[in-house]
């Protein structure tokens, strides 16, 4: 069987993710322990992805590389500054947010595997995979980045 390494794009893997949600929605019943408060946490989560997903992009457009994560050889500069500085990974880092408020949002017990999986999947998939060819790529500046700023905050 081929490897899963850099195939699937992040946001599909999220979407799918998304959808299983979605989908544990009509197999469990609602926790109900937050009541209105939901809506609070799960915009603080949203609010949590914009934070990280728009300066990472501008970043990684300010700098002229690439946003996409399956062909890393067209990766021209690692970005270390703004947010990149605080993560690793901020956008899989804001993905992992937005599931987590689709989760809250639907209140669903099972809700809350999707983005520990989404997580547990991402490191091994696609942020080992990214990090092997960024170290092949730009070495000891890459390794030195690596053991400063941690993969997801």
């Amino acid at each position: 069987m081929p490897s899963l390494d850099n195939r699937i794009p992040p946001p599909l893997v999220a979407l799918i993710v998304a959808v299983g949600i979605w989908a544990a929605s009509f197999l469990t019943g609602r926790l109900a322990l937050l009541g209105p408060a939901r809506f609070i946490l799960a915009g603080a989560f949203f609010v949590i992805a914009v934070v990280f997903a728009v300066p990472a992009i501008r970043a990684l457009r300010r700098a002229k590389t690439t946003l996409d994560p399956i062909h890393l050889d067209q990766t021209t500069k690692v970005v270390t500054s703004g947010v990149y500085s605080h993560s690793r990974n901020p956008i899989y880092l804001a993905l992992a947010s937005l599931l987590f408020a689709w989760a809250v949002l639907l209140d669903v017990p099972l809700g809350f595997l999707g983005p520990l999986f989404f997580i547990t999947y991402m490191n091994r998939y696609q942020i080992v995979p990214e990090e092997r060819v960024l170290e092949a790529r730009f070495g000891a500046p890459y390794v030195a980045y690596k053991a400063r700023v941690r993969r997801w905050i």
